[in-house]
């Protein structure tokens, strides 16, 4: 028998906003519902064509 073969990476994007103040915020303090609108707008600019 060979090796297994190898699984395919998931397809999609992950988007990490990473400042000192989002490091060391508590996690039970943590403002959802902004990161989720930053994480609209990043996506919506990455999807923007090149040129």
């Amino acid at each position: 028998m060979g090796p297994p073969p190898k699984k395919k990476p998931p397809a999609g994007a992950i988007v990490a906003l990473v400042t000192p103040e989002t490091a060391t915020t508590d996690p039970e303090d943590v403002d959802l519902a902004g990161l989720a609108a930053t994480t609209v707008r990043i996506r919506a600019e990455v999807r923007k064509p090149l040129g």
